[in-house]
């Protein structure tokens, strides 16, 4: 008799939690695999087949979770307290809306790094909590039983906002199995979730080259502005800088499988609303960009909409709307495409670690290393300069 319980291969599995949440007998569990990954795996003793793991799998149906074909809108935005939008990726608008709900007594679920360098989800009922998922994480994050948390929160009548990539936010939908008046969903524009593996290793990296670090930031606009991709960290209270976690990302080895199969990667959206930087406001938008960080958003469900027209959010914020499709950015028309030595980055990484690959396959560290301020600032002049001619 054939299994009626998840199974699926590595690259029709994004580790959305939806089926280890769901199950009525806790028979799943999600298992670490070599890469770094959590997948799902089933405890035959327990399970009783009721196959409610399969039907929760948003990421393996034939029609996806959205809220609509396309965005209701979509605009470009600046939050007006510059300190909100040096502390956020990109324009600050996740603060903006998340202020009007938290005033209203609602409970923000979404992705921070912990004190031990772990990407995980945690929930958040003020300000100063909410705060700490300001920023980019270039790692999967750790759902654990946050899927959970959010329905316990639900049916309790309590407002609840979900942040997550667009396959965590379809699992929490499919999960929940009904729609919530009480329940807001933002998702990112996801170029794909490293492994937490590497980046783990990676922390152990600069720790043991420059001694226990004391924080990190994925992107630091602080230096040289919005549109460098710089890491930064801490140690003994310095900053240091480097792109070579920045540089690996990019070259698509360290994705999980299932990334290069998304079934988000369009602009028929699972969330009420959509984030992202909106790289394309230079075409929308003439003079808006200052290199201080834009937010895209697509506002997509009426409630979305709804709650963006509150006067408390708008009094907040600058705006443009956008009337083009130039915001149409790669990760909103197609998954990133595999790439074709991806089984054999694993392979070295496995027999040689985490210093061997990062040599090879980080293209630029050779020329950008860590801590090369002076480096980075002559490329960032000099790109500026050539903008200018």
């Amino acid at each position: 008799m054939e299994n009626k319980y998840v199974n699926f291969g590595n690259s029709d599995c994004c580790g959305c939690t939806a089926c280890y949440s769901a199950c009525p007998k806790n028979a799943i569990t999600m298992s670490e695999n070599e890469k770094g990954f959590k997948y799902p795996v089933v405890d035959e003793s327990l399970c009783i087949n009721c196959g409610i793991c399969k039907g929760v799998c948003d990421f393996n149906k034939r029609e996806h979770i959205s809220c609509s074909d396309s965005p209701l809108a979509v605009y470009g935005i600046k939050h007006l307290n510059e300190n909100v939008r040096n502390e956020s990726r990109s324009g600050g608008v996740f603060t903006a809306i998340t202020d009007v709900l938290l005033e209203r007594g609602a409970v923000i679920f979404g992705a921070t790094l912990d004190d031990d360098f772990v990407v995980r989800h945690i929930k958040c009922s003020s300000k100063e909590e909410r705060d700490k998922l300001r920023g980019s994480k270039y790692v999967q994050s750790d759902l654990s039983d946050t899927f959970k948390a959010v329905e316990q929160e639900l049916k309790s009548g309590r407002i609840v906002a979900f942040s997550g990539t667009g396959c965590q936010v379809a699992g929490l939908k499919s999960f929940l199995r009904k729609d919530y008046e009480n329940l807001y969903t933002f998702d990112i524009v996801c170029h794909g979730v490293p492994s937490p593996k590497v980046f783990g290793d990676y922390i152990s990296y600069i720790n043991k080259k420059y001694g226990k670090i004391s924080g990190f930031n994925f992107r630091d606009k602080t230096l040289l502005g919005w549109d460098m991709h710089i890491e930064s960290f801490m140690v003994k209270g310095k900053k240091r800088i480097s792109r070579m976690y920045a540089q690996l990302f990019t070259t698509d080895y360290i994705s999980r499988e299932s990334c290069y199969n998304c079934k988000y990667t369009n602009i028929s959206r699972p969330g009420d609303f959509t984030l992202a930087d909106f790289w394309g406001v230079d075409k929308a938008f003439k003079g808006f960009n200052d290199n201080k960080g834009v937010s895209l958003l697509l506002v997509n469900s009426e409630k979305g909409n709804d709650l963006f027209e509150d006067a408390n959010v708008k009094n907040v914020i600058e705006f443009n709307k956008c009337e083009s499709d130039v915001y149409i950015q790669p990760q909103l028309k197609q998954p990133a495409k595999k790439p074709n030595g991806y089984d054999t980055f694993w392979q070295e990484y496995e027999q040689n670690g985490f210093d061997y690959v990062m040599k090879k396959y980080s293209t630029l560290n050779k020329k950008i290393g860590l801590n090369s301020n002076k480096v980075l600032i002559k490329r960032f002049v000099k790109r500026k300069i050539f903008k200018k001619i």
